[in-house]
């Protein structure tokens, strides 16, 4: 028997996103020759993405899975591609705050909604596989037609 949780993955899930872009970004790193100390990128972008995730999975994702499961559509793929939209929110806001120190430009935020996107899926769908949320064809028909 699974144990399910939605506390468990609340604790669980966040951390995903900012260890998948420390992988990214240090395979990018060791591929592209660049002078900067990998550890020094993952502490910063841990300490920093950590905590942003945390906030954002309490702030929009929770909200964002209340209302689907209210709405009784929630599905393992509703959650990821809610989660996947907020991603890009997410980080496009994280950038943006940092525009006085040389944030991002519009140019560049098609690069950002791709990473937003991936991130902010990984998180929805850790979170969704660890509170046991179902897959469209798991559930019944009755709660498939309403």
């Amino acid at each position: 028997m699974k144990n399910y949780s939605v506390e468990k993955a609340l604790l669980i899930a966040p951390v995903v996103g900012p260890l998948i872009y420390c992988i990214g970004a240090a395979i990018l790193m060791v591929f592209s020759s660049s002078q900067g100390s990998v550890v020094a990128m993952l502490a910063l972008v841990l300490s920093a993405g950590i905590p942003v995730s945390y906030i954002a999975t309490l702030i929009i994702g929770l909200p964002i899975y209340n209302l689907l499961k209210k709405k009784e559509i929630l599905t393992i793929t509703s959650l990821t591609v809610s989660g996947a939209l907020a991603g890009v929110i997410v980080l496009a806001l994280f950038f943006s705050s940092f525009k006085e120190y040389g944030g991002f430009e519009l140019n560049e935020f098609w690069n950002i909604a791709a990473i937003g996107t991936i991130l902010g899926g990984a998180v929805a769908y850790t979170f969704a596989r660890i509170s046991g949320v179902k897959s469209a064809s798991n559930r019944s028909d009755k709660d498939a037609c309403g």
